[in-house]
């Protein structure tokens, strides 16, 4: 921040008005110790508002200082000199003063004697903390309290009761709160209940967030209607998605006023311009004509391509309503990956109580928190590959049907008569990454035989070898692509630097410059320890076959405890699936919680008030062949097909390899069909239209692999058995397994205790954990590896899922014991 004094004549006031003198004598010494240069400082004030306290974040020179205030907060003040003696406020100063003022902070301007201070804004007043009645809220939990009286079928859960407890005192005693609810306990009312009693009494925003939309629609669409109806809360409530869900209507106009579009995309795109006519929302959720993700990505909304205020569609911008909603609401629903990408803002500079993606908050509530470490990781991980590269260079400059297009053939104009002259140099530039991409990709592709690949410092491959090598010529020539808009950006004279081709170029340029900061890691990567580098094999609807390069963090701990653990007031972390035998050491462990004497985080594990022992049979056979062995395909068609048949399908088949699921997918299929039963198999159709489907047909038998293994809801008779074709370890050759099992390993641990065995542990249980949905369902669990039986630690999965009955036998006594078990 330029922070030089700026013209005009200002009365500062006494210093002695707004400090302590030990905090005036403080400034002096550190000015001083700065050689008189500028500092930068936050302050807290005292009740009587002033400064009692300061924290220096940074030093500058005689005009400029860097703007550190991440940890200031509503009531705190931000504090810099101006060696010049004038106490005027520089235009940085008054666009830093802005930007902290609506969360409350102020921004106090003194000289370098500490003698005078020029208030450019004053704090807020900290407001009182009202703490929530916890016994008040309890009883509307309990039998014959408010919920009963709204909801005749209540029945009020002594878990329910003590998770709602937990949540209310993490609110009033700021702490972190780790809750394994049951199936069943009713989580969401009881985080639901403190969080708007908190917001409504405190009026203190909280965030909600989950890993999956069905959960968010869930809270929105059903749960908090519901809460608000047994409370009277007055609380707004808003579900805030990320930009590419929603409609831009600047860049649908662009695509439509474009010549060349392809016949099937000019159709997709007139389906969107008639439904943008009527949408309220804008969000591709509410379209009911599918298109294409390629299609969709040409006109959703983009976080850096946005024109904001200078856009001439702000007035029906869709993003901008959902946003304005979000802005007045106390309670935000949201997905984990947009809160981490708001948290990754706040950490870079403007704190907690600044807006980012978010409006500022104080309390986060975590759903589905066994997925935080996964969406984390993703969030933070970077990648490149040839089709998001061709996207941005398209930007730039793209020819179709003979016409040429782009944000540099705009910029020709504004730099006429010689405009295609300076241009000329870049296209060839354009041309040469491209070609570079190209060979990239094919020597890439020739190299990776599974889906996955991990690179490694001197690979012996000569096809990765050769890769590489072609991956830096290709950042030598972007980077000096990227050089040549810039200086041609340069040029552009200052009154035009407002025109829209200028900002689509700006746009390219951070992008490229972002795929090139990516290859620069790959080229460098023993630089990077803390990372683990990988190749993708993906197929799009366009290029067919494309290597993906991928850069991903080895451990979440450091950046959880950063954004989230420390600078937050109240964090609850709750799923159904967070101990392995009934203890949290490894959930904690991976999120940097296990020895975090910042704030101690407080456990609690609540039981399923559900009764397993009558509702479901666990069975594993004993007799089966080993996985490794090479009957142990047949042997899983086998038993499939026959507990299939004696369920009458309404089946759930999970397997951990998409090849064995399609080889008994093709050998079971054909003889369930014939029976009148319906086998649906994962890759078909998207997820929510296979589930629509299983969940509606009543004999339906579904086939699938990783994500469907959580987040399946079938209550009643939809699913009556739940397979588990094979212990779901992670694949050995996974590239970021692979690295971690590698550190913990250098480290002296034990990968295989550490990491592989409990997260398959947690992995089965929510595998498990799609059967019993209702306290009325009922049906079996069967694992077909027997490894749960036959090793040792096969105990620590049974000890980890909840009590049941058993069926522990050979082959043809637990067909039995099923059948029994079903129709009995």
């Amino acid at each position: 921040m330029t922070t030089g004094a700026a013209g005009g004549f200002v009365i500062p006031i006494n210093v002695a008005d707004r400090f302590t003198a030990q905090v005036a004598q403080t400034l002096r010494r550190e000015i001083d110790g700065a050689g008189g240069n500028e500092i930068f400082a936050v302050g807290c004030c005292e009740e009587s508002a002033c400064v009692a306290e300061i924290a220096v974040a940074s030093r500058g020179h005689e005009s400029a200082v860097p703007v550190v205030a991440s940890y200031a907060e509503a009531g705190d003040v931000l504090i810099h000199n101006h060696p010049s003696g004038t106490l005027s406020p520089s235009d940085a100063d008054l666009d830093v003063a802005s930007r902290y003022a609506e969360a409350g902070v102020g921004f106090y301007i003194v000289d370098n004697a500490v003698n005078h201070v020029y208030v450019v804004v004053e704090p807020t007043k900290r407001r009182e903390i009202r703490p929530l009645d916890i016994v008040s809220l309890e009883t509307m939990l309990l039998p014959g309290g408010r919920v009963s009286r709204m909801l005749p079928r209540y029945e009020s859960r002594p878990q329910q009761v003590e998770m709602m407890r937990a949540v209310a005192a993490a609110f009033n005693e700021s702490e972190i709160v780790v809750v394994e609810a049951g199936t069943g306990v009713g989580k969401s009312l009881a985080y639901l209940m403190p969080a708007f009693a908190w917001a409504e009494a405190n009026e203190e925003r909280v965030v909600v967030s989950t890993a999956t939309i069905n959960l968010q629609h869930q809270l929105v669409d059903k749960d908090i209607p519901l809460l608000l109806r047994i409370t009277g809360s007055r609380v707004k409530a808003a579900l805030v998605k990320g930009r590419g869900n929603y409609l831009c209507l600047r860049r649908l106009n662009e695509v439509e006023e474009e010549y060349g579009l392809f016949a099937e995309d000019r159709k997709e795109v007139s389906v969107i311009r008639e439904w943008a006519a009527d949408t309220a929302t804008g969000e591709r959720g509410d379209l009911s004509v599918h298109v294409t993700d390629e299609t969709w990505m040409r006109v959703c909304s983009e976080s850096d391509g946005c024109h904001g205020l200078r856009c001439v569609f702000r007035g029906d911008c869709f993003v901008y309503r959902a946003r304005k909603e979000a802005a007045l609401a106390q309670i935000l629903v949201t997905n984990h990956h947009l809160l981490f990408s708001d948290l990754a803002i706040r950490r870079s500079g403007i704190g907690r109580d600044g807006t980012a993606v978010l409006p500022p908050f104080r309390h986060i509530i975590f759903d589905e928190a066994h997925n935080i470490e996964k969406n984390a990781t993703s969030f933070f991980s970077t990648s490149y590959d040839r089709s998001a590269l061709n996207r941005s260079l398209s930007r730039l400059h793209r020819t179709r049907s003979g016409k040429e297009t782009g944000s540099l053939h705009r910029l020709e104009s504004l730099l006429a008569p010689d405009g295609r002259s300076a241009t000329e140099a870049i296209y060839a530039g354009i041309e040469e990454v491209g070609r570079l991409a190209d060979e990239v990709d094919s020597l890439a592709l020739a190299a990776i035989s599974d889906p996955t690949l991990r690179l490694r410092e001197n690979d012996p491959s000569p096809e990765i070898s050769a890769a590489v090598g072609r991956l830096g010529d290709l950042k030598a020539v972007l980077v000096q692509t990227i050089e040549r808009v810039q200086q041609l950006v340069g040029r552009i004279p200052e009154e035009r630097l407002e025109e829209e081709c200028v900002t689509e170029a700006g746009v390219a340029l951070r992008r490229l410059e972002h795929f090139a900061s990516m290859i620069d890691g790959v080229l460098h990567q023993f630089e990077h320890r803390d990372r683990v580098f990988w190749i993708e094999r993906r197929t799009t609807k366009r290029l067919g076959a494309v290597a993906t390069f991928h850069s991903t963090p080895l451990d979440v701990r450091e950046v959880m405890r950063e954004t989230v653990f420390e600078p937050y007031d109240t964090v609850v972390c709750t799923s159904a699936t967070l101990t392995i035998r009934k203890r949290f050491d490894f959930f904690a462990d991976r999120l940097g919680l296990l020895h975090f004497e910042a704030k101690r985080p407080k456990y609690f594990r609540l039981d399923s008030p559900f009764d397993y022992r009558r509702r479901v049979l666990l069975s594993a056979i004993v007799d089966a062949p080993a996985p490794q062995e090479g009957r142990y395909q047949e042997f899983v068609e086998e038993t499939v097909r026959t507990v299939l048949e004696v369920s009458e399908g309404r089946g759930l088949v999970l397997f951990t390899s998409y090849r064995m699921l399609e080889r008994t997918y093709r050998e079971v299929s054909p003889v369930l069909g014939r029976l009148g039963i319906s086998v649906l198999r994962q890759g078909t159709a998207d997820r929510s239209r296979l589930l629509d489907r299983f969940t509606s047909e009543a004999t339906s038998v579904l086939f699938a692999t990783d994500s469907f293994w959580e987040g399946v809801d079938a209550p009643g008779d939809a699913l009556r058995v739940v397979i588990v074709c094979r212990l779901p370890f992670r694949v050995p050759n996974d590239p970021v397994f692979e690295a971690k099992v590698e550190a913990i390993e250098r480290e002296g641990g034990n990968a295989f205790v550490e990491l592989s065995l409990p997260e398959a542990v947690m992995r089965l249980r929510q595998g498990f954990g799609r059967l019993i949905r209702r306290a009325t369902d009922r049906g079996v669990v069967v694992v077909l590896d027997p490894r749960i039986v036959q090793k040792r630690y096969g105990a620590l999965f049974i000890e980890s899922l909840p009590e049941t009955a058993r069926s522990f036998a050979n082959r043809r006594r637990v067909m039995e014991d099923i059948e029994r078990f079903l129709y009995t």
